[in-house]
């Protein structure tokens, strides 16, 4: 019982691994392109990042608000949408 649940607890965090690197992904995309944006699409990326958020939201509900899944979502969206430093 023990080995199995530390199974599903591996496969749980690589999943939640992807689809950090997924959501970090798309953040460093958005900010690489916000330059060449004309006020035309400004609402379409908009709606695109409030896509990604919500979704990124369900899914650390679906995962139970595991603390390890929120840090690790803390950290992307710091890192790649809100921190000087990753210019």
């Amino acid at each position: 019982e023990g080995e199995r649940i530390a199974i599903m607890n591996e496969s749980h965090c690589r999943g939640a691994h992807l689809v950090s690197l997924y959501v970090a992904t798309f953040l460093r995309t958005v900010k690489r392109e916000w330059g060449n944006v004309d006020k035309h699409r400004v609402d379409k990326f908009y709606t695109a990042v409030r896509l990604m958020i919500r979704e990124s939201y369900k899914y650390m509900a679906v995962r139970h608000w595991n603390l390890g899944i929120i840090r690790l979502f803390n950290d992307v969206i710091y890192d790649e949408a809100l921190s000087h430093e990753s210019e």
